[in-house]
């Protein structure tokens, strides 16, 4: 929030803020842990004297941390690097010099004035690492919220952030750990990124049925009450998907839509928790789940029926749970992360699941070309599956009970 209400005017500035935002982390750790070699004393030095650290160890927000990070920065990237003034160390009371930072690589006049850069300072703190033989994992994640509001200000953001990735990937003992969704990825550098050559440990993070169906039972078996009801060998059951699934289908009906042609449980689970990418949410998995045990405690305490046999869950209280699923995922994640194609989705409510573009030029009111355009960005952000055998655009389970939609393919 404070990037987006004041953010840095350049990419340049950008790099800056991460660097310095990202090397405080690190020399409060070693204050933390008490690491007090030459390198990380000479880090802790540079950073207390820039005034953006403390050597107690008072916790500060990251919040606070940034804010601090981003005067900084912001007060010296009109020149290259900064002389510090006259300052009083909190410790002594005594009036000292304050140490030189650049942004840039120091000239050997510099050097020799006490002058350090950011790459340096990243070394320092590597070498001190090192001779402790720790390493420091600085782990970034839910970016895609944290510059939802303004495409400029996220490419400029995040294409810094990597150029600090690269800067800093031939060190050993430090290492940044950024989580980011794949279309993010795809839209801040479908423009070319030639850094991105050097980004060479990327791992994706997908989640098959499997998967899935073992973070369910994963979260089962902390609970001890069902563990005793199912008399659970925990480690037999993690050890095998078949008895995994065995304890699901105890607890869970056969079928929601019952029927010879109706898919089983899970897979009209999962296929309702899924976006228009195919691929499965965790999140939205979950608070189904979520969403039908408490619809399956309201029900028992109206006093409906409880569920046949050992189930706990019914498939009314599964089916129950979509519609709030479907409302959350729509307005606080599509919505607020792409505000700009809330007009064109409410657009939809109550039209027909599976649009062709002359469909959604006559809904939007929009000319071919547009409406064409509109329906990709939709693909891109998992709102709409791109059928092309049939030329439509389809709108998956996930987002219908939300918007009202109804199945099947809307009149050409």
């Amino acid at each position: 929030s404070e990037l987006v209400t004041d953010p840095p005017t350049s990419e340049r500035e950008f790099t800056y803020l991460w660097s310095v935002y990202i090397l405080t982390l690190i020399a409060d750790s070693f204050i933390e842990y008490g690491i007090n070699n030459d390198a990380a004393d000479s880090l802790v030095d540079t950073l207390v004297q820039e005034g953006l650290i403390t050597r107690t160890r008072e916790k500060v927000t990251l919040s606070r941390r940034l804010r601090a990070v981003i005067d900084y920065v912001r007060n010296r990237t009109n020149v290259s690097s900064v002389e510090g003034g006259l300052a009083i160390l909190p410790e002594s009371a005594v009036p000292v010099l304050s140490g030189r930072v650049t942004f840039g690589e120091p000239s050997s006049e510099e050097r020799e004035q006490g002058f350090v850069s950011t790459d340096d300072m990243f070394h320092e703190a590597n070498d001190a690492l090192a001779e402790e033989k720790f390493e420091i994992w600085i782990l970034l994640d839910r970016l895609d919220v944290a510059f939802a509001e303004s495409r400029d200000l996220e490419a400029n953001a995040l294409r810094a952030l990597f150029r600090v990735y690269v800067n800093v990937a031939g060190l050993s003992a430090i290492k940044l750990k950024i989580f980011l969704r794949q279309d993010i990825w795809n839209r801040v550098f479908e423009g070319g990124f030639a850094e991105a050559s050097h980004i060479t440990r990327i791992g994706d993070i997908a989640w098959d049925n499997n998967a899935l169906l073992n973070l369910i039972i994963e979260r089962v078996l902390n609970n001890d009450a069902v563990v005793n009801q199912y008399e659970c060998n925990k480690q037999r059951i993690l050890a095998d998907i078949e008895e995994q699934s065995k304890l699901f289908y105890r607890m869970f009906p056969v079928q929601v839509d019952v029927g010879e042609r109706k898919s089983n449980a899970l897979t009209w689970i999962l296929a309702r928790t899924q976006d228009g990418s195919r691929r499965p949410a965790p999140r939205e998995l979950l608070h189904l789940l979520e969403e039908a045990r408490s619809a399956q405690i309201k029900s028992l305490e109206l006093g409906r029926p409880e569920p046949a046999g050992e189930q706990l869950i019914s498939s009314a209280a599964i089916k129950e749970a979509l519609p709030k699923v479907s409302e959350i995922r729509l307005k606080q994640t599509l919505f607020a992360e792409y505000p700009q194609l809330k007009a064109k989705v409410e657009a939809l409510e109550g039209k027909k699941a599976e649009q062709t573009a002359e469909t959604l030029a006559a809904v939007w009111r929009v000319d071919l070309e547009e409406a064409v355009r509109v329906a990709q960005q939709l693909v891109e952000v998992g709102f709409f599956e791109e059928r092309r055998e049939k030329s439509t655009y389809w709108v998956p389970f996930l987002y219908r009970p939300a918007l009202g939609l109804v199945q099947g393919q809307a009149d050409r």
